[in-house]
Parts: structure tokens; C-alpha cells; sequence
């Protein structure tokens, strides 16, 4: 997506939604992160070593991205060497860990997992999400897009088999939840036993921000994911007096140059 996007630790967001989880939400992630879209070899972000420094320069102490399947070894390669870089402790920084996309109901849980396992197996991978915006999966960019049951059960399903599957292969690593627009989250219902970290997108269109829309967001994605701490695995900052999609392309590809 051609947006700004941060991983936001459970501390903040625990407090804005009453502090349910705070005291304990502290201990998940640090606060402060940054997606990196290390395979996106066609723009600034191929330079891993420059989105490196970069990540170090901000002190970001988590990064976000996805690794996609089907994908030819030497391309896996390029994108574990980037990651490693990113993740690999300065003198003036510590490592920087990863929250990574899980995949998606139309793709295998095991061929995701088989894919991530050698950043996990380097310690650098530490949460695996569950499908980003699957209910957003179409052409269509306005309003909200009303999926049928039939779409809800499948990403349930996905979630609760990725959920069985991260904590078997691999004990110690977190898994957050689905993200979906907070509608179709509380359509969901409830989907806290299938994850150790409730997920959010958090986007704001002009100042001052809506406090209360947030809050209703927050009631909404609640209804999935109970009193699990929560994370904000997208957010933005708000360009000029309102913000529209696709409007950061500019701003994406500066922050890619570093």
C-alpha cells in the first residue's frame, strides 16, 4: 500500500481503550516502528543497506513487512541478507526485531510458515500477523466492503490454523491477529483464542483527530479480539488538511530514499 505505516506498541493503545491491558501490554513491544517492504526491489527500498542505516537513524526498534510465497531462492535470498541487516545491532543501536504478515486464506499456512522459519530461526522474526485487510481484497477503494459469512469463516479458519501452526513450529513466537475494517471486525465477533495480540490499522484524515471515532474503532476490533493486548500495525501522519488513498506516493518513495 502506498501509505505511511508504523508498528504501534500495546502500551498506548491499552491506555486509550481504558488501560485494560496496561502494566502488561508493556511488556509486548517497545512503542515506535516502521514497514520496510524489503522485497520491493523496484523502488529506493532494494537498497537494504541504506534502509538499514535509516531504521537505525530513526531508532526504530521494530519493523513491519510481508514475504510473499512462490518466490525463486535467489529472491528469498536477497530479501533474509536485507532483513538480517535491518535487524543486525549498531554501535549506536540496538537489533531491530520483525512483526511479519502470515499470508492469507488463499495461500497455505505451511508454505508462509516455511518461508518466515529462517528469520525465525535467527531470532528476528518475533510475531507473525494474520491476514492484512482481507476484507479489503478488491479493486474497490471506497467505503466499506461488506463480506458475506462465507468470507468471515474462511479467514477465521486461517487465523486459528496459523495460530496452531506459529506456536508448534515455533514456541516463543507472538501471533497477532487479522486486521479488518472495524465493521466486519465486530461481524467476526469474537477471535481471541486464536491470538496472543489483537491487530489494528489505524488511519487519521484531518485534525484535530476524531478521539471518538477512534474509541468507537477500538469498541468495534474489540469485539474480535477481546482483552488481548493491541497493536496498531499500520498507522499515518496526516498530510496537509486531509488525507486521501494513494494520496503518499511522494512520501512513500521519500522515505524509502531514507
Amino acid at each position: 500500500m502506498d501509505r505511511r505505516t508504523f508498528l504501534i506498541g500495546a502500551t498506548a493503545l491499552s491506555l486509550q481503550s481504558g488501560g485494560a491491558c496496561a502494566g502488561k501490554a508493556d511488556r509486548v513491544l517497545a512503542y515506535g516502528g516502521v514497514a520496510t517492504h524489503l522485497g520491493f526491489f523496484n523502488t529506493p527500498y532494494a537498497d537494504s543497506a541504506s534502509v538499514a542505516r535509516a531504521v537505525k537513524a530513526l531508532g526504530a526498534r521494530w519493523a513491519r513487512d510481508g514475504i510473499p510465497t512462490g518466490q525463486g531462492d535467489s529472491w528469498y535470498d536477497r530479501v533474509y541478507l536485507a532483513a538480517r541487516r535491518v535487524h543486525a545491532s549498531t554501535e549506536t543501536a540496538p537489533a531491530t526485531y520483525f512483526s511479519m504478515i502470515g499470508g492469507h486464506p488463499a495461500e497455505p499456512v505451511d508454505e508462509t510458515l516455511d518461508v518466515l522459519e529462517p528469520l525465525v530461526r535467527y531470532g528476528i522474526v518475533r510475531v507473525i500477523e494474520g491476514a492484512n485487510e482481507w476484507d479489503l481484497n478488491s479493486d474497490e477503494h471506497e467505503g466499506v466492503i461488506q463480506y458475506g459469512p462465507g468470507v468471515l469463516k474462511e479467514l477465521r479458519e486461517h487465523q486459528e490454523e496459523l495460530y496452531a501452526k506459529v506456536h508448534q513450529r515455533f514456541p516463543g513466537v507472538q501471533v497477532a491477529g487479522p486486521t479488518l475494517n472495524p465493521d466486519n471486525a465486530e461481524l467476526m465477533g469474537d477471535l481471541s483464542h486464536a491470538m496472543d495480540l489483537g491487530n489494528l490499522h489505524l488511519y487519521f484524515t484531518r485534525l484535530p483527530i476524531d478521539v471518538d471515532g477512534m474509541d468507537g474503532h477500538l469498541r468495534q476490533t474489540r469485539r474480535m479480539t477481546g482483552s488481548r493486548p493491541l497493536i496498531a500495525t499500520e498507522s499515518n501522519f496526516i498530510i496537509g488538511d486531509g488525507y486521501r488513498y494513494g494520496a503518499n506516493r511522494e512520501g512513500e518513495r521519500a522515505q524509502a530514499s531514507g
